[in-house]
């Protein structure tokens, strides 16, 4: 499921895993990268909620797109939470990769 997370999210947004990684801060590498890490999270972390399982999935995230710790990563997941609930079109795309990715998390 992981790795179709990844690669629905890549297909959709036009861009490799690699440019993911070495995309640095541009907006086109930057909403791929959270919209990853938003369903990874959602895949792993709406189950029996255990903090130190969930900072070392978090870490684990961290490492698979070469940063230093998981602070990126919860501000990448909590900026997908802010934008679906204010952005009627980011909502959608959110909605049409969830389909192509099928069930994860809520």
């Amino acid at each position: 499921m992981k790795n179709k997370i990844v690669t629905t999210v890549c297909n959709y947004y036009e861009v490799t895993h690699l440019d993911l990684i070495l995309g640095g801060r541009q907006r086109k590498y930057t909403y791929p990268r959270f919209i990853i890490w938003y369903f990874l999270d959602k895949l792993n972390g709406n189950r029996d909620f255990n903090y130190e399982r969930k900072f070392i999935i978090l870490e684990d995230m961290a490492r698979i797109f070469a940063l230093k710790n998981h602070a990126t990563v919860l501000h990448g997941i909590q900026t997908v939470y802010d934008m679906i609930e204010t952005d009627k079109y980011f909502r959608e795309e959110i909605k049409e990769i969830k389909e192509k990715i099928g069930t994860v998390g809520n």
